[in-house]
């Protein structure tokens, strides 16, 4: 009788315990809203904040050599282009006058191409594009693919549709990313003609002979 009243006793006693340590968790977390809540959160929030700074600064960072750095890249042309001279000619087939441009192109890159592979001109007048004219033999030098290290003469024709208005002339590396212009200039009909007269002894070898200019 004693052993079970015993028992009973000990029974009831590991019960108390029990629920005093469970009350004692209750009253361990603070209600919501309180300043114990508020406490915590703003702590929590700042250690958030701070581990998230900590992976950000220890994130691999980006290759250097991917990174452009203006002033640090080479962004010269492979090709070089010298104007010998501008001028007004014939067009052969409709007789219409032309400005007629004679350069040497100069291939500094290390595979074989041609003037027309990797410069474009433009030119313009009065407001609008020129169309290419046709001069006989032009094509063999445009289109001619010359080595490394190599100059070639290059002749270049656009029809004028003015006697009066400038023209501008623009030639640019058109391989290049940044479409680098190697020669621009502008000029007068006076001195379009001027040169006429002055460069068609020099320039005679370069035209056909059927190909005449206009003084």
């Amino acid at each position: 009788m004693k052993k079970l009243t015993l028992l009973k006793y000990f029974c009831g006693l590991l019960m108390m315990v029990s629920l005093v340590g469970l009350t004692g968790c209750f009253l361990a977390f603070p209600e919501p809203g309180s300043d114990e809540v508020i406490e915590q959160e703003a702590e929590d929030k700042k250690v958030s904040s701070d581990n998230e700074s900590s992976d950000k600064e220890d994130a691999p960072k980006d290759d250097d050599d991917d990174v452009i750095v203006a002033g640090t890249v080479d962004t010269s042309s492979d090709y070089s282009f010298v104007v010998k001279g501008a001028f007004v000619g014939m067009d052969e087939y409709s007789d219409d006058p032309v400005v007629i441009l004679v350069g040497e192109f100069s291939n500094d890159s290390k595979e074989t191409i041609s003037y027309g592979y990797a410069l474009d001109a433009s030119v313009f007048q009065s407001g609008r594009e020129l169309q290419t004219a046709y001069l006989r033999g032009a094509s063999a030098y445009t289109y001619e693919n010359i080595e490394p290290g190599v100059t070639s003469t290059v002749l270049l024709g656009w029809k004028l549709v003015s006697a009066q208005d400038t023209v501008e002339i623009t030639v640019l590396d058109r391989r290049h990313y940044a479409k680098e212009v190697l020669f621009n200039k502008t000029f007068t009909i006076e001195e379009l003609i001027d040169n006429t007269i002055k460069f068609i002894d020099e320039f005679s070898g370069i035209i056909d002979e059927s190909q005449s200019l206009t003084v």
